[in-house]
């Protein structure tokens, strides 16, 4: 998939089989951090002072604030407006529009945030790590399928396959909206190269039924990101945000 990241432009438009992926960097300065929090509901101010170190919060605020801001373009609305509902499994939702979906994934100093019109979608970003083992670590998160075929990879390929594999099962169970209680063993995915991102199977009546589609991509260097929607869009259209600071 060939990427160009185009620039935020007030009021955008989302038609219904296109998809907007934006990607950004966290704000690391406070005072500007300071003032994205102005734009933040008081329960969102009262999960960012929780964070433990300065580096999460900084990734919790600049997310928050720019997921109010795209969907007040989108939507028209005033971003202190937007009152967010949250599942079961704590995926939110925005109380004053079901047509359009969003997701939000980060990984280091990198967030990606994913919308879709009458679409459900999830996203997930990773920064590509090499400390750990990635065969062990599948076998306890990855179907036999995918175990097979990570193990014909070695040497830095295998970590790339791992975290191919990785964020399309993450993102298609933050798509479900069950994030980890979902078994993860229960559906496989390709994880070779990222024009053949797709599922080979899924084990759940439900899910199965269902048209669900996976993308692949790489949003920065060291990183690699996925994206699962129900339904199947006819453009995907990425946007750098880090203009917008």
């Amino acid at each position: 998939m060939n990427i160009s990241w185009a620039s935020f432009k007030s009021g955008n438009f989302l038609h219904e089989d296109v998809l907007h992926i934006w990607n950004f960097k966290a704000i690391k300065d406070e005072p500007k951090l300071h003032i994205l929090s102005k734009t933040l509901s008081a329960d969102e101010h009262l999960r960012a002072s929780k964070y433990r170190f300065e580096k999460d919060r900084a990734v919790y605020i600049t997310a928050r604030y720019l997921l109010r801001t795209l969907i007040s373009s989108y939507l028209e609305i005033n971003p202190k407006e937007i009152v967010f509902d949250y599942s079961e499994y704590d995926k939110p939702t925005y109380l004053g529009n079901i047509e359009l979906d969003f997701n939000v994934s980060h990984s280091g100093n990198r967030i990606i945030i994913g919308l879709a019109k009458q679409q459900i979608i999830g996203v997930d970003i990773e920064k590509i790590k090499n400390d750990f083992n990635p065969i062990e670590l599948a076998n306890n998160v990855f179907s036999n399928d995918e175990i097979n075929a990570l193990s014909e990879y070695n040497g830095e390929e295998l970590y790339r396959a791992f975290y191919r594999g990785w964020t399309r099962k993450e993102s298609f169970i933050k798509a479900v909206g069950e994030g980890l209680s979902y078994p993860l063993k229960s559906f496989s995915v390709t994880i070779d190269n990222d024009e053949t991102a797709s599922f080979l199977s899924i084990n759940n009546e439900n899910e199965s039924n269902q048209s669900w589609h996976l993308h692949s991509f790489i949003p920065s260097e060291g990183f690699i990101a996925a994206i699962t929607t129900k339904g199947n869009p006819k453009k995907i259209e990425f946007f750098d945000a880090n203009n917008l600071f």
